[in-house]
């Protein structure tokens, strides 16, 4: 048993928030989002009880967003503004929070980023630097919609497995992807996020309750990681979960930061705890980035 001097609780050994100190909240973020990469605690606390090992960690591809948006107007007649004078940047290893009142523009900003809006941009959206090419941001973007959508009738496997035969088209060496490829995919995806022991649970739905709703979120987030995207927009994944599953959802998601993974996340309302697992902060007010006195 360690001497006092010695020992670390877990609650202080655990990565708190990625670029913050324990107990801290993170850094907001006006002109881009940066994180320098912290260690909390003792190496030993980390290997034990944080992330997996970062050598059996599959890396992405590196992505920088740069957003530079003058106005954004929806494919309406006589259109509001939705989006002014944004300009961020979310660099590679991130997970930052959008946060705002509702009607910011949160969820357009993320629609925006991800080429899912329709309307009118004035202003440009830069991947590394290159102008982002709508056609193929699929390849290395994902978004997990804050509506679970998903077969109702099939089960926890058969849906990811479902997922990985429409996403998954070449293994890690760059051959075409076999099904004993894609079944260990789904089977190690499953114990990552939690749920060997509902994976052969029914989806369900209202009428035919099946999976609790922190582990459809979870199914839901596991489907769009399935290609292992460099860009993940995550669309209030917390709404409507209990803190303890929030907390236990936004541990997962933190572990992605060490892939490499660029995250953006809005988030409405979060506890004390899931604030801390942020690195960064983005505060949108009245369609546009806050600042000191709008």
């Amino acid at each position: 048993m360690p001497t006092n001097e010695e020992y670390t609780p877990l609650s202080e050994a655990r990565f708190q928030s990625y670029g913050s100190k324990p107990n801290q909240p993170p850094k907001v973020v006006r002109g881009g989002a940066h994180m320098s990469y912290q260690q909390v605690g003792t190496s030993d606390s980390y290997e034990d009880w944080c992330a997996p090992n970062i050598e059996e960690t599959k890396q992405v591809k590196p992505i920088e967003v740069r957003a530079t948006i003058e106005a954004w107007y929806p494919p309406v007649k006589d259109p509001p503004i939705i989006l002014k004078d944004v300009d961020v940047t979310f660099e590679p290893g991130t997970m930052t929070a959008l946060m705002g009142a509702s009607g910011a523009g949160k969820t357009s900003l993320l629609n925006v980023l991800s080429g899912k809006a329709l309307g009118t941009l004035v202003g440009e959206i830069l991947l590394n630097n290159a102008p982002v090419n709508y056609g193929n941001i699929k390849n290395v973007c994902n978004f997990v919609p804050q509506d679970d959508l998903m077969y109702d009738s099939l089960t926890v496997s058969e849906a990811l497995m479902y997922y990985a035969q429409l996403r998954v088209l070449k293994d890690s060496f760059e051959l075409p992807a076999t099904e004993s490829y894609r079944q260990e995919l789904v089977s190690n995806l499953i114990i990552r996020l939690g749920l060997d022991y509902v994976k052969d649970v029914k989806i369900g739905n209202v009428l035919q309750p099946g999976i609790s709703g922190g582990q459809r979120k979870r199914v839901s987030v596991g489907m769009e990681l399935m290609n292992n995207p460099s860009l993940l927009f995550l669309d209030e994944p917390t709404s409507g979960l209990d803190s303890a599953i929030q907390e236990e959802l936004m541990d997962f998601i933190n572990e992605l930061v060490l892939k490499n993974m660029t995250i953006v996340c809005t988030i409405h309302a979060p506890s004390a705890n899931v604030f801390m697992k942020f690195g960064n902060l983005l505060l949108l007010a009245r369609n546009q980035v806050w600042s000191p006195g709008l």
